[in-house]
Order: structure tokens, then sequence, then C-alpha cells
């Protein structure tokens, strides 16, 4: 066993894990006198790979979305705000949105509209989900819309909204999870062949049909790889390991 511990230590497993890589984050810590449109995230990075970096391209029209995150109601109005991003195979991607709403509905997920537009996420998501008084629901449409995937849960308001795409299967399929609090809620798998260059963005969207204030909260937008040296290190160890205790029955 000390020997096989060793071996592990020697080759970095401990200090080996999944490569982790923010490529957005933001608080809306701005004031509710300026618009998003046009605002640096907290974190923005150039990535060339999913074409990530950049400002917010938001609606401008009536309700603007304003840098702290709210939206106040003028009526029965329609938005999007827009992050650019690009999927790419072998990536685990998490897109998480904290939302306060009331009678109204806020959404989050990936969409086809990369310049911020005066529709929502009914219109232009791909892979989405919105919080509602009546609670949370989940969505898939290649071309954008409202195939269901995923009823209401029992958590009303206020919510935690996450969804993961796990891209890893390359063309064999995509998998995405969709979670409310940090618990899963809806599943979608091997979905890569309809989904695949469909997407051109993280969003956020608002619906304010009942003329009902809401407020958006701390955006995280990670991507995870495995690294391939610390694949090859497992493997190593694992035969390294083997060698020995065969070794020591002898």
């Amino acid at each position: 066993m000390k020997i096989f511990l060793s071996l592990l230590t020697l080759t970095g497993i401990f200090l080996a894990p999944l490569q982790a890589a923010t490529l957005y984050s933001h608080s809306f810590g701005g004031l509710d006198t300026v618009d998003l449109h046009g605002v640096t995230p907290d974190i923005s990075v150039t990535d060339a790979t999913h074409s990530t970096g950049g400002n917010w391209a938001a609606a401008t029209g009536e309700p603007e979305l304003n840098a702290d995150g709210s939206v106040v109601s003028v009526g029965n109005q329609d938005g999007t705000a827009a992050l650019v991003f690009v999927p790419v195979h072998g990536y685990v991607y998490t897109l998480t949105m904290n939302a306060t709403v009331d009678t109204d509905w806020a959404a989050m997920g990936f969409s086809d509209e990369a310049t911020g537009a005066t529709t929502n996420m009914a219109q232009n998501g791909i892979l989405w989900g919105l919080t509602s008084k009546g609670g949370q629901s989940f969505f898939a449409k290649p071309t954008g819309g409202t195939d269901s995937a995923g009823g209401y849960t029992d958590t009303t308001g206020t919510a935690k909204i996450s969804v993961v795409l796990d891209t890893r299967d390359g063309t064999s399929g995509w998998d995405v999870n969709w979670l409310v609090d940090d618990v899963v809620r809806a599943t979608l798998t091997d979905i890569s062949s309809a989904y695949e260059n469909k997407i051109k963005s993280v969003a956020i969207s608002w619906n304010t049909s009942s003329g009902e204030d809401l407020k958006f909260d701390n955006l995280e937008f990670t991507a995870v790889i495995p690294e391939p040296s610390s694949l090859a290190l497992i493997g190593i160890s694992a035969v390294a390991a083997m060698f020995v205790c065969r070794r020591r029955r002898r």
C-alpha cells in the first residue's frame, strides 16, 4: 500500500484535478439607472475556442435590463441580454443564475441570439429554463422556442437555475441537465446532431406580461475539460500499482 501511495504521489495524481475555467461571471453590481447593454461582466475571458469575450448585448427598449440586474415593468414586454459563446466537443459547461420574480418570469440558458433582442427565450432559446411564480420549467428546441423538456417543480419565485451541457461524447451525443437550487430536475441525452451549430450565446431573458418587476443576480459560466496529462498519469499509476501488487504476491 505504501508503494502504491508513493507512486500516486510521484505521478502527481493528488495534484492533478480537472481543468476548470470561468468564461463569464457577473454579480450585477451596477446602478439601476444604467442599462446593462454595453456593460463588461465582472469576468469576461477572451477565448477563441469558445468565441467568448466582450460586453453584454441587451435589449434597450422598454423595459430595459438595468446594470443592477433589475427589470422595471412598463407592461407586457420581452427582452434578452446575451454574451457570445459557441460550444465545442469535449467540455462540460455549467451556466448558473439566481432570479427573483413575482407573477412574471425570468429565463436563462443557451440561445441563438447573440446581439440582444426585444424577444424572449420563447423565441430565441435553444436550451433554457425559466422561473416564475408557478415554479420552474425547462425547454429545448434546435430552432429556438418552447418544446418542453421538463415539468414545473415545487419551487416558486426566487430560485437558482443551472444548466449543464456535456459535450464530451462528441458527435455521438451531448447531454443536458437542468437544476433548480442544485437539484437535477430534467435531463436530455444524445442531442448533438440536432443542436450543434445552433448555439450562439449564453443569455438571460424576461417577460413582464403581468406588469411585475423582476431581478437577476450572480450569473456564472464555466467550462471544464479533463487534463490529458492527468488521465495519462492515472493510467500509468494504475498499471504500476498492478505490477507492484503482482511482484509482492510472488
